[in-house]
C-alpha cells in the first residue's frame, strides 16, 4: 500500500509539473518576489490581456518568445471537397479565454513546415495559429479559392482548431505567391480581419483586379528592393485602396519573410547573423501587424518599427500607409 501510495504521489507530482510547463523567457513566471503559481499566471493572461486596446500602455516587448505555452497538432488533414484536401499544422496557446486566430499560406516551392518558428513565435503570444499545405505548381489562383474554402469552414466550426478561437478576428498571412492566394481570398470575400502580405508576388494580372476590391486593412512587410525586387509587388500598394501599410526591411532577402525551424544554420557557420536576424525580424513585425489590424491602432505598429530599427540596428521603414 504504500508503495502505492508513493507512485501515485510521483504521478500527480509529474502531471503538475507538465500542466504547467511553459515558456519561461517573459516575466513575471521569472519575477522571485512574484510568489504566483505558474498555473495563476497563464490561467490571468490572455491575449486581450497583454495587447487590447485597453492595455496599450502596458504592451510588452515583443521580440523574445511569448508568455504562453503552446500545443503543436502537426500534419492534420482538412476536406475542402472531392479530391480536394489540404495537410495543416495547428498551433494552439494554453491561455484563457478568446483570441484571434492567424492563417499561414506558404510561397511558390515552399511549404508549410517553412513558417513553423513564425506560427510557434504567434501562439506564444497568445493567437492561434494554422499552416497551410497547398499545392504549388499552377494552382495559386486557386489556393486563393482553397483559402476563403477554409475560412469559412473555420467560421462555421471554430473548434477544429479549438473552441477559444475568435472567429471575429482571422488574420491571413501569406509570402510570395502566398500573398497573392490570400488576396483572392479576401476579395472573394473570406470573413477576416485584415491581411498580412510578406513580401507578396503577383502570380497573374488576374490579381490586380482583387487587389482593387480589397475592403479589409493590409500589411506589407518587405525585402529591401536593392536585393531582391518581388514581382509587381508595388502593384498592391498601387491598387489597394483600404487601409494599407508597407514596411522594408534593410537588407532583407525575398526569402528571409520565412522561418523554418532549421532557421539557426548560423550556429553551424551555414547562414550569417545578419540573415537570422532579419528573418527574426519578420517574424516580430508579423505580430506587431496582426495586433495592430486587429486593435485598430496603426501607431502600435509606427512605434514597434522606430523600436526595431534602435534596437537592431537594421533599418526599417514604413515606405507606404493609407487611412
Amino acid at each position: 500500500m504504500k508503495i502505492f501510495m508513493f507512485i501515485i504521489i510521483v504521478l500527480q507530482s509529474n502531471c503538475a509539473a507538465l500542466y504547467t510547463t511553459k515558456n519561461t523567457t517573459n516575466d513575471p513566471v521569472n519575477d522571485p518576489t512574484n510568489t504566483s503559481t505558474t498555473e495563476e499566471i497563464v490561467l490571468e493572461k490572455s491575449y486581450q490581456d497583454i495587447f487590447s486596446d485597453t492595455h496599450k500602455m502596458k504592451r510588452p516587448k515583443t521580440k523574445n518568445e511569448g508568455p504562453f505555452p503552446v500545443t503543436s497538432v502537426r500534419d492534420q488533414v482538412f476536406t475542402l471537397g472531392p479530391s480536394d484536401q489540404i495537410s495543416t499544422d495547428m498551433f494552439i496557446p494554453d491561455q484563457h479565454g478568446a483570441s484571434p486566430l492567424i492563417i499561414i499560406v506558404h510561397g511558390n516551392r515552399y511549404s508549410k513546415e517553412m513558417h513553423l518558428a513564425q506560427a510557434e513565435y504567434l501562439a506564444s503570444w497568445g493567437m492561434h495559429v494554422m499552416t497551410l499545405n497547398l499545392p504549388n505548381e499552377n494552382q495559386w489562383l486557386l489556393n486563393g479559392y482553397r483559402t476563403k474554402k477554409m475560412v469559412s469552414m473555420l467560421r462555421a466550426v471554430p473548434s477544429l482548431v479549438s473552441p477559444n478561437v475568435d472567429t471575429s478576428k482571422i488574420i491571413l498571412v501569406g509570402h510570395s505567391f502566398g500573398g497573392s492566394a490570400i488576396t483572392i481570398s479576401a476579395a472573394q470575400g473570406a470573413k477576416v480581419a485584415g491581411l498580412v502580405l510578406l513580401d507578396p508576388a503577383v502570380v497573374s494580372e488576374e490579381v490586380y483586379d482583387y487587389q482593387k476590391s480589397i475592403q479589409v486593412p493590409v500589411v506589407l512587410l518587405g525585402a529591401d528592393r536593392n536585393v531582391f525586387k518581388s514581382r509587381q509587388r508595388n502593384t498592391f500598394s498601387n491598387n489597394i485602396k483600404s487601409p494599407f501599410y508597407e514596411v522594408s526591411i534593410s537588407g532583407a532577402e525575398h526569402t528571409d519573410a520565412q522561418l523554418p525551424q532549421s532557421m539557426p544554420l548560423f550556429d553551424f557557420g551555414l547562414q550569417s547573423k545578419p540573415r537570422v536576424e532579419r528573418k527574426s525580424l519578420f517574424k516580430q513585425l508579423i505580430l506587431e501587424s496582426a495586433v495592430s489590424i486587429l486593435e485598430n491602432d496603426f501607431s502600435y505598429l509606427s512605434e514597434c518599427i522606430q523600436e526595431a530599427s534602435r534596437n537592431s540596428k537594421i533599418n526599417v521603414t514604413l515606405d507606404h500607409w493609407t487611412r
